[in-house]
């Protein structure tokens, strides 16, 4: 019996192409730090660490915890989360401009009361 030939069209040529698929993003050799902000969600956390927030809530599911994606987590879950990724977690900074200490600010006589 011979073997029979299905005819062949665009779309299923296409469909079986081999694609090219850009280069992966070389990743730095040593621990990435996350700078921890106050107040981070799993969002905030999963861009920081540029994965998906699924990862983050499969970890946290599987640390016991019932998180939603804009639900806020403290330091300590996120230091579990991002050493476990190969993170180094830092505190953010915060510095004020504004210096009053060296300020010197006189009052006009006239303005105070007497």
């Amino acid at each position: 019996m011979p073997k029979q030939i299905k005819p062949t069209n665009k779309k299923s040529n296409a469909y079986h192409k081999p694609t090219q698929h850009a280069a992966k993003k070389s990743k730095p050799s040593g621990p990435q730090i996350l700078t921890y902000k106050d107040g981070m969600n799993v969002s905030d956390v999963a861009k920081a660490m540029d994965v998906s927030s699924a990862v983050i809530i499969k970890k946290l599911m599987l640390m016991g915890m019932m998180t939603s994606v804009n639900q806020i987590i403290d330091r300590d879950t996120v230091e579990l989360i991002a050493i476990e990724a190969g993170f180094e977690v830092v505190d953010e900074v915060i510095t004020d401009v504004t210096r009053f200490d060296e300020m010197d600010i006189e009052d006009d006589p006239k303005d105070l009361v007497k």
